[in-house]
């Protein structure tokens, strides 16, 4: 754990997971800077202990790394490790990011982004060996 975070806690002192710890670091963010500045900004978090992780072992809501955007920003935020380790890179995360994200088939070495090459590439490929 950093010695700058701060994990959101349960009333026992347990470190909370899930969306409860996103409650709890929404209304800590609303004590620090005040509500949110328009009705489709959401709670960010910046820092390397993220919601993505498993709070168990490796990661918590760090109440302190907050800041308000929107939720196209939010997702733009996690990294890509995050996404691959659950499945959801190359495939229908967001329009915005996964139009951003670049890849490569492992077939033919091509490079390219998103959908396309989701479509033409990886199971698809003219290259994959049958």
């Amino acid at each position: 754990m950093n010695n700058e975070c701060v994990p959101a806690r349960l009333m026992n002192g347990e470190i909370a997971a899930g969306r409860t710890a996103t409650k709890i670091a929404r209304n800590v963010l609303t004590e620090r800077e005040g509500p949110p500045p328009g009705p489709k900004h959401v709670c960010r978090h910046l820092c390397a202990n993220d919601s993505g992780c498993d709070k168990r072992v490796d990661g918590f809501v760090c109440v302190l790394h907050t800041v308000w955007g929107t939720q196209v920003e939010n997702i733009n935020d996690i990294p890509i490790e995050i996404l691959q380790a659950k499945g959801k890179a190359g495939g229908k995360v967001s329009g915005k990011i996964s139009c951003n994200l670049e890849y490569r088939c492992p077939h033919c070495s091509r490079e390219g982004h998103g959908p396309t090459m989701k479509r033409w590439h990886f199971d698809n490929c003219p290259h994959r060996p049958q």
